[in-house]
């Protein structure tokens, strides 16, 4: 089956790319800035889609406009119960959760050495984000398309400097200003089992926490297949239309 013609829009997170700083805020605060921008755009109805630390925002819209988001899809999301004790280990890279949580400008600093080697020897950043990826991942990042993708999104979300990183998440590690559990559009989520980033089985607690969430996991999957899947993304989505 291949997706019909779709509206496919973007958005950057308060601090990442030219998105105004808004360290203060809540995931749920998000929806506001949504609602801002499909009312300019004429939008009425649409679907979210949220992947990694993108999936607490997309359940966020979900959440708070159920009147216009006909759907929603998350993609080996980050998992709920961050803002709880301990929450920064249930991160697959738990390191650098943990130092947004504790020591703030060294993450701050890592970030601003990978932003400047995007820049500067893109080579070089590819081969240090590299480390440590799964054998699925590391296949996907090998790919020269892939590794462009990634340099053009990593000077992006650097434009402001390296803080607006690092408070992303930090505001994932605080309560999230609503309740996933309330939800009640239909949401679907797919999850890699060769994910270095999310661990997997956290798919689970969202399978148990939102109704109706349609859980699948992905077979020989990372956390970079969004970009290999975005047919299948697409045909997923076009379910809601």
């Amino acid at each position: 089956m291949e997706a019909g013609p779709v509206r496919w829009i973007t958005v950057d997170r308060p601090g990442l790319g030219l998105s105004s700083p808004n360290p203060d805020r809540t995931v749920g605060d998000f929806a506001n800035d949504v609602v801002c921008l499909v009312d300019h755009l004429g939008v009425e109805r649409f679907a979210t889609l949220g992947w990694s630390m993108g999936g607490p925002y997309a359940a966020a819209c979900a959440s708070f406009l159920p009147d216009r988001v006909r759907g929603f899809g998350l993609l080996a999301p980050a998992p709920v119960g961050l803002d709880q004790a301990g929450g920064a280990e249930r991160m697959g890279k738990a390191w650098a959760w943990q130092l947004a949580r504790d020591d703030p400008w060294q993450m701050a600093d890592i970030y601003t050495r990978l932003g400047l080697e995007a820049r500067c020897n893109p080579a070089l950043a590819v081969e240090l984000f590299s480390a440590g990826l799964s054998e699925a991942e590391l296949a996907v990042m090998l790919r020269s398309e892939v590794q462009a993708e990634f340099v053009d999104m990593f000077v992006e979300a650097t434009r402001q400097g390296a803080v607006g990183l690092v408070d992303d998440l930090r505001v994932e590690m605080r309560p999230w200003g609503f309740d996933p559990s309330a939800i009640t559009r239909p949401g679907f989520l797919w999850q890699g089992d060769d994910d270095s980033f999310v661990i997997p089985e956290m798919a689970k607690e969202w399978g148990q926490t939102v109704p109706g969430l349609e859980v699948t996991m992905r077979a020989g999957d990372g956390h970079l297949f969004p970009f290999s899947r975005t047919g299948d993304i697409l045909d997923a989505l076009e379910l809601f239309s």
